[in-house]
């Protein structure tokens, strides 16, 4: 060490090598936080972490075998696990899970599991919690995917996935302002299959680009591709509907009259016998 840094505890092979004037840092593993000169308040631990970060890295929490190895700024972050913002440049963001914000540059953005918003560069006010949550956003904003694989293929912004698979799929789509909850809801959708609602276990889950749908059940809408503008409400309620548009189908498996029909209402299934409208 040269020059006068104070406060720091080291431990490790060239770990914190570099500091000069540096204050308060924690570093502790074979060249961790080698680069570091004059940062501090900073906990670097692991093989590597930190290693190539920016001679100035202050604030932040590094654990993990080559966590932050070739960061830039990053003030303020939580990066934690195997390769957790390996190359990553934003700060004030929080990167807990092995290859977690592996090379993000936004600020303020949540990935939390392994994989976690893997190719997110700019995608600024992403939150995703879950094992390859929003694996493949890069740029778009205003996310929150929560749970295994959700929105793994998207790249579209300001959608909502909460459940296993949601919103996922493995078919890239670009869509917006959709929100899926749910195991599978809205699964598979593609292209710019936008302003759908799916709530419920694999409501709305077939693979094609569709828009303004709501399905609200377990297994709701489920077969929809191409279908737009239907509301659909109830336990397998309209799950034959593949093309058909502007629809209202409710109650318990309710069913269209076919998989192609187009506005058509549809109250309750084949054991319904009678409407009744109170005071008519």
């Amino acid at each position: 060490l040269s020059g006068a840094p104070q406060g720091n505890t080291i431990l490790g092979i060239d770990a914190g090598n570099a500091l000069t004037t540096g204050t308060n840092n924690t570093i502790m593993g074979n060249d961790a936080g080698k680069a570091v000169t004059v940062g501090g308040n900073n906990v670097i631990v692991g093989f590597e972490a930190a290693l190539n970060s920016a001679t100035n890295t202050s604030d932040m929490v590094v654990i993990g075998e080559k966590a932050f190895e070739s960061g830039s700024a990053g003030f303020g972050s939580v990066l934690i696990g195997k390769q957790a913002g390996n190359s990553q440049s934003g700060e004030l963001i929080v990167g807990i899970g092995r290859e977690s914000a592996r090379v993000n540059t936004s600020d303020r953005v949540i990935m939390i599991g392994y994989q976690a918003g893997y190719s997110n560069t700019s995608g600024g006010n992403n939150t995703f919690v879950g094992e390859r949550s929003g694996y493949s956003n890069t740029t778009s904003d205003n996310n929150t995917y929560m749970g295994d694989q959700t929105g793994y293929s998207a790249s579209g912004e300001k959608n909502t996935a909460v459940g296993q698979g949601a919103f996922g799929g493995g078919f890239g789509h670009t869509g917006t302002d959709n929100v899926a909850i749910g195991y599978l809801a809205n699964q598979a959708p593609t292209g710019a299959s936008n302003y759908n609602v799916a709530i419920g276990s694999e409501a709305l889950r077939s693979s094609g680009t569709r828009t303004n749908n709501v399905a609200i059940g377990y297994k709701a809408a489920t077969a929809v591709t191409t279908g737009s503008n239907n509301t659909v409400l109830g336990y397998q309620a309209g799950d034959a509907v593949t093309i058909g548009s502007n629809n209202i189908i409710i109650g318990h498996e309710a069913t269209a009259s076919a998989v192609d029909v187009n506005n058509e209402i549809t109250l309750g299934d084949a054991n319904v016998t009678s409407l009744r409208i109170p005071g008519l």
